[in-house]
């Protein structure tokens, strides 16, 4: 049993390889981009992280990443977050 339930995991991971790697992108209108980033905006706005903002600090790996996401804290480039794309950004 084990054995078909590897064979079924790689045989979906080679789809999508396949999807991936020789599909045609989807074409996406500007407003459904607008209305995605708009989402996603404000769930990022809900996470109750306390973002501190530097030019200098970076994540070495994920682990370090989510390590500070524990802690309820997260380190952003200012950079990344120009007035006219994210109004407030705090």
């Amino acid at each position: 049993m084990a054995l078909t339930k590897v064979n079924t995991n790689i045989s979906l991971v080679e789809t999508l390889a396949k999807l991936y790697l020789e599909g045609k992108p989807a074409e996406i209108s500007d407003e459904t981009i607008t209305q995605l980033c708009d989402w996603l905006m404000a769930e990022f706005h809900q996470l109750p992280l306390n973002l501190q903002f530097s030019d200098y600090m970076r994540y070495n790996n994920a682990q370090e990443m989510f390590a500070d996401i524990q802690l309820q804290q997260l380190w952003v480039s200012a950079d990344s977050y120009d007035s006219s794309v994210y109004p407030n950004p705090i």
